[in-house]
């Protein structure tokens, strides 16, 4: 493709985007208004109607990514607050939330652990345990992205630390685009640093993990670091370990050697040198706060402290900042992602404001009831399945996992508690039945996997699928885990 045509072709793409999301206004726009405008809903009042078709513009426009995710919702609270179908206590409560500071604290330690290279060391530290086999490389990656989660809250983050690794190993083990091993890469890729043991095994793994907790503590439930990993931990090894066979059965690669890669891999880890002192004040930092959040409450007895998740990561984070201890300066802050933070405090905000309309019943008897109740004729394994599919159709609906999570938890663990079933058990089926994806929009890392080329959708469609699967089993083994652990904590 000649460069005129190339520049041609990204003008008509960036103007079908512009015409999209010129679209997509307007939808929200035509939506919010009717919901304003009409008779109200039957079972919602008349501010819960008003607030309805704002929350029916938020989610279009959020589908619609017509710009960025912190944007449209700080705009969906203030003209809430601007039309007074919601006090300023309440639209912002949720700058306020525990998982607001800890996403905060989070953060602050994952930009050490990247601006220092610690993280990058770390990835290549495990990768390099490869031998010349292939699967020995892929389940390396699996388990460096587990142990990255420790260090990084973010997956697009890791998603970013991975793709270099992803490249090279293309060039130098000549991967050709369309082949088997491309795909077989591309859903290692993303699966390490998305969706994987990383995102699932830890609370500060992944953003969505303290929004769940967070509803959970509405409901008297109050997990900690430790015990968010006594629920998660055995699930994430189960479904890493069936996400590495499944791929390598769907998609084998071409050769089960990694050839050149092998000896880049090498290269790559040499480059970084030895440890530098900035990597071991952070190594030493990221452990006390990661030993602060295991034994936090056993810590806090004995001394009267109070080491909670939130502020012990706020902590030592700031600890980060401080001269000749820390290694983060003051131009390291514009590094920090302000606008996940601004997002997560202003979805904590979803909960109670469709409280204020019982939207949150309207939606309860109209979609979930109508879904689950139906599904608890046929035992504990119907509504199980039901949830998974109920989970897989709302994350369709709204492909922002932080959204998502942010809007359905608080509903499905009410609906789950008023059934009889305890409220750990919902948060962690909501959470994790909203993983497995199918189409690359649901997730920003599969989106940029994808978006290299080196796949088509028809066989990375078959691949997901087949990992959705797959995930049924592991969703019914993990519920009744978790249902018996939730018998064992009460």
């Amino acid at each position: 493709m000649s460069t005129e045509s190339a520049a041609g072709a990204g003008g008509l793409s960036g103007f079908m985007k512009s015409r999209m999301k010129s679209v997509a206004v307007a939808a929200a726009l035509i939506a919010g208004t009717w919901f304003w405008i009409a008779l109200p809903v039957e079972g919602m009042t008349p501010e819960g109607n008003r607030i309805f078709g704002a929350l029916i513009a938020w989610v279009i426009l959020l589908t619609a990514e017509v710009t960025d995710a912190s944007i449209i919702t700080l705009l969906w609270l203030v003209f809430l607050i601007i039309a007074g179908l919601a006090k300023p206590g309440v639209a912002l409560s949720g700058f306020t939330d525990n998982t607001t500071w800890l996403l905060m604290g989070a953060l602050m330690i994952g930009q050490a652990c990247n601006s220092t290279g610690l993280a990058r060391r770390v990835a290549f530290r495990f990768i390099n345990l490869t031998g010349e086999r292939y699967g020995t490389l892929t389940m390396c990656l699996l388990i460096s992205g587990a142990i990255l989660g420790l260090m990084m809250p973010s997956g697009t983050a890791r998603a970013a630390l991975y793709v270099p690794i992803y490249m090279g190993l293309c060039d130098v083990m000549k991967i050709e685009k369309g082949s088997r091993t491309a795909l077989n890469l591309v859903m290692i890729t993303i699966w390490s640093a998305a969706i994987g043991g990383g995102c699932m095994m830890w609370l500060t793994g992944s953003v969505l993990n303290p929004i769940m907790t967070s509803a959970l503590a509405k409901f008297g439930v109050n997990q900690t670091w430790i015990s968010y990993a006594v629920y998660s931990f055995p699930s994430a090894v189960v479904l890493m370990v069936l996400t590495w066979l499944t791929i390598n059965f769907v998609a084998p690669p071409d050769s089960p050697t990694i050839g050149g890669g092998r000896e880049m891999l090498r290269r790559e880890y040499e480059k970084l040198g030895p440890m530098s002192p900035e990597e071991r004040r952070t190594l030493i930092i990221v452990c006390a706060c990661v030993l602060s959040w295991m034994f936090g409450d056993k810590i806090g007895r004995l001394t009267g402290l109070s080491l909670g998740s939130a502020w012990t990561a706020m902590f030592f984070g700031l600890i980060l900042f401080l001269p000749r201890i820390g290694v983060l300066t003051g131009k390291d802050i514009k590094s920090i992602s302000w606008p996940s933070i601004l997002f997560i405090g202003a979805s904590l905000a979803i909960s109670p404001i469709m409280e204020l309309g019982q939207i949150d019943r309207w939606i309860t008897d109209n979609l979930v009831s109508p879904i689950l109740e139906p599904c608890l004729e046929y035992g504990f394994i119907g509504f199980v399945l039901g949830m998974y599919v109920l989970c897989h159709i709302i994350h369709k609906l709204i492909p922002s996992g932080t959204g998502t999570v942010a809007l359905a938890a608080p509903l499905l663990i009410a609906w789950g508690t008023a059934h009889g079933f305890d409220a750990a058990l919902m948060g962690h089926m909501t959470l994790h039945g909203m993983r497995p994806f199918i189409f690359p929009y649901e997730h920003t890392p599969a989106i940029l996997m994808y978006s290299f080329g080196f796949v088509t959708m028809p066989r990375f469609l078959r691949c997901t699928l087949s990992l959705s699967l797959v995930a049924v089993i592991w969703y019914v083994l993990s519920a009744y885990y978790w249902s018996w652990l939730s018998g064992f904590y009460h």
